[in-house]
This record gives structure tokens, sequence and C-alpha cells, in this order.
């Protein structure tokens, strides 16, 4: 491996404490444009320097790379840590920005399992952003602050499996998925990922070979999504941008407002229907958040009943009016009167809908 360095586990500890105390120092003081450096600057550069196996200038600007490891066999541990170091020039200034990010512990059997499980996981983004950095790509200064967040870090690792080092090119996806990494936005999407964290939604679609991609947070890898459950995410990426606009914006019982929105597409030749509840921004007109994403799909037969799908709890119901169990209690009835009256909802959908709702209500008032 050449973009990783393996250093001792005392090494690893005095770079991960010296990084944490300072940038939980430079929290705490504000600090952002130093006119001196104090020593504990210093000793951050000094260990950069010692420890960086990419070192890079854009312009005024000098970035350090700094991705170590260890692995210690008695008693078997390892640990793999990304930091960066930008520094920019400009008299009589200097502006520093230090991040690092560290994995879980590595239960590996011998060094060479801990130096493959490292360059499998973990040295793509460092080798993407060497190669940046080389060619003076503007999409180098995204990557560097990507290192801070793991799960985009994964996602750029998988988008490489599939699309290679052309992913460098595409500004769009590393600059959305930064933007949900640094709080900026609270969801992106487009043709290649959608990125929900709020509904712990990560996918990754690959285009050539049409098949879609989810991330399990809980085993920190991607898997396939079956066949069955395809039609909804390939519908939520072609009908994503529609759910941006608001159609029905409502005041919860504690004073929250929330919007529902609405889109209709066709994949493969089926229609299906999206509904997305939210949080509403009323400066920005739109959702600021996604608490759940619902895709309605309908048989063509009369036997076939229409199924929902929870994007949040990846789970399929047969029943539609079993849908009001997705949102808060004092908002079920605005949901299930937006669907009832919504063009935007499969026709047969709203029909089994008021079905399922006049059984309901007979029943509740028929005689004790």
């Amino acid at each position: 491996m050449t973009v990783f360095k393996e250093v001792s586990l005392e090494k690893f500890h005095e770079i991960f404490n010296t990084l944490r105390d300072f940038i939980e120092l430079s929290e705490l003081k504000k600090i952002s444009r130093l006119r001196s450096l104090d020593e504990d600057m210093k000793r951050v550069i000094k260990l950069f320097k010692e420890n960086s196996t990419i070192i890079s200038s854009i312009r005024n600007t000098v970035i350090y790379v700094m991705p170590v490891y260890y692995y210690n066999p008695y008693p078997i541990s390892g640990m793999v840590l990304i930091a960066y170091l930008v520094a920019e020039r400009g008299p009589p200034e200097k502006i520093v920005k230090v991040g690092f990010s560290f994995s879980e512990a590595l239960r590996v059997s011998s060094r060479e399992k801990a130096e493959k499980i490292v360059e499998e996981r973990f040295s793509i983004l460092v080798k993407l952003l060497e190669k940046a950095l080389l060619s003076k790509n503007p999409v180098a200064d995204k990557l560097i602050n990507l290192v801070d967040c793991r799960v985009e870090v994964g996602i750029i690792n998988f988008l490489h499996r599939i699309y290679g080092d052309e992913i460098l090119n595409d500004t769009e996806t590393i600059s959305g998925l930064h933007s949900v990494c640094s709080g900026e936005n609270s969801f992106f999407a487009n043709n290649k990922v959608i990125v929900i964290p709020s509904i712990d939604l990560w996918v990754v679609r690959d285009i050539r070979n049409n098949k879609i991609f989810r991330y399990n947070l809980l085993k920190l890898e991607f898997y396939e999504v079956s066949s069955e459950e395809k039609i909804f995410y390939d519908a939520l990426f072609k009908g994503f941008r529609d759910l941006l606009e608001p159609g029905v914006v409502v005041e919860s019982y504690w004073g929250y407002e929330y919007a529902f929105s609405s889109s209709k597409t066709t994949v493969d030749g089926k229609n299906v229907s999206l509904v997305a509840i939210g949080g509403y921004d009323p400066e920005k007109k739109k959702p600021d958040y996604f608490r759940d994403i619902l895709a309605i799909s309908c048989g063509e037969s009369k036997e076939n009943r229409c199924t929902v799908y929870s994007f949040k709890n990846k789970g399929v119901l047969d029943n539609i009016t079993e849908i009001k169990k997705y949102v808060l209690e004092d908002l079920k009835e605005v949901l299930l009167g937006y669907i009832l009256r919504n063009e935007k909802i499969l026709g047969k959908a709203r029909g089994e809908m008021a079905k399922e709702l006049a059984k309901e209500r007979e029943w509740k008032i028929l005689p004790a």
C-alpha cells in the first residue's frame, strides 16, 4: 500500500489525541484565523509533515493528507485514521483547517489481513483525493471535506467500484454528498445517488447494469435491493424532484408545520405514485427534511390490491389504509384526505382507500 502508512499503536494514539485535542480547543476558542502559530498549531503541523503520504498545493493553499493505521497482534486489534490539514497563505493571516475520521476496530488475525481490509475499505477515497490534487481537479476541496463523513466515504468507495475514476468528473454528485455531510442540505438526489439521512436512506444506482443498492447502516455495507422492491426505488429516482414541491402544508397539534407532497411516474410501463411526509421550511417554502416517503403501486387485475412501500421502514403494506401508521396521530386524517383528493395518486389506489374507509366508518356506527 502506498497511500496508507502503518504506525505503532503508541504513535496512532499520539496522532489521534493530538488531533482531537486541537480540534476541540479550536472549537472552544472559535479559532479560524490566526496571525501567529501557537505551540499546539506547530505540533499539529509537524505531525502532518512527518506522517502525511500526500502533500499538494493549489495556488496559495497547502494540503496535507495523513492516512495511517496500526495493527497490534497481541491482543488482536487495529484501526484506521484519515486526517487532513489545509493551510492557506495570504499575508499577514494564515487560515488552518484540520479534520479527521477514524474507523471501527479491525478484528483480524494477521498483518496481511489488516492490510487487505485497509486497502479495500479505506484507500479508494485517499487515492481519488491524491489524483484530484495532482490534476488540480476542482472537486479536491469537496473530497477533502468528505473525510469527516463515514457514510459518504462509503458511498464514494462504492461509486468508484461501479464507475471507476470517472466519478472524479461528477462534480454534481461529489458536491451533493458534501452538502449533506456539511449540514448545508438535509438531503440530496440525482441520477446516481439518493441521500436522505433522516430516514436512513443512502442509495446508489448502477445506471449501466440497471441495478440499485442500498446502504445498511448496521452492517456498514451496500446490498442490492430485491427485484420486488426495485420498482419503488426506480420510481424514487425518477420522481424525487417533484416531491420538493409541497402539495399541502398543515400544522400539528404541537404547532409544527408539516408538508405532504406527491409525484406520479412510470417504471417499465407500470404507474407508481410517491407521497412524501416531511417538515416544512416556511422561508424556503419547501420540505426541509423527510419523515418518510411512500410508494404506491397497484396490480392490473381487480384481484391485485394496491401496495404501499415505506422507504424508511423498508416494508410493504397490502392494505392501503394502513398507510396512516406512518404519520403522527393528528396528521392521519389529513394524509388520508390528501391521498383521496390527489390526482397524482393512482385512481385505483384512491378507490381502494375509499372503499376501506367506508367499511371502517360503517363498522363504527353499527349499534352494539
